[in-house]
């Protein structure tokens, strides 16, 4: 069986982004004295920023107190800067999430079934259009 390369990637920066153009930085990404938030692992880079992004929404909902406005229906657009540890390159995504008209259920082990309601947009957006300097 051939070996799968799978890289590790982390997220180095996320802002909350509106329809103006505003931008709000998000408390706790990265994580307090670290410069990092979470380690996601994957192929590629996109896969890992759909990844990071579930992660990044569900950071919102731990932390109701310090996202008092967060709307569940409505959740914002955010911009993340995901670094590839294995290289250090870094790569940046627009993200948002809608929901679906019907959920989507897939069969897990031991009988359980996992239901996704929703579905994560990833758009790779320019380095030096987020402010990281050069394209990576």
């Amino acid at each position: 069986m051939a070996e799968v390369n799978n890289y590790t990637f982390t997220v180095v920066d996320a802002v909350i982004t509106d329809d103006n153009g505003n931008t709000t930085t998000i408390n706790g990404i990265p994580t307090y004295h670290t410069k990092t938030f979470g380690r996601y692992r994957s192929k590629y880079p996109y896969m890992a920023a759909k990844k990071a992004l579930t992660s990044i929404y569900k950071h919102f909902i731990k932390y109701p107190a310090w996202f008092a406005d967060y709307d569940r229906t409505q959740p914002p657009q955010i911009v993340f800067v995901l670094k590839n540890i294995n290289n250090n390159k870094l790569y940046a995504y627009l993200g948002s999430r809608t929901q679906v008209d019907e959920p989507r259920t897939v069969p897990g082990m031991y009988g359980r079934q996992r239901v996704y309601r929703w579905v994560n947009n990833i758009q790779a957006v320019d380095l030096a259009s987020v402010g990281f300097g050069e394209g990576a």
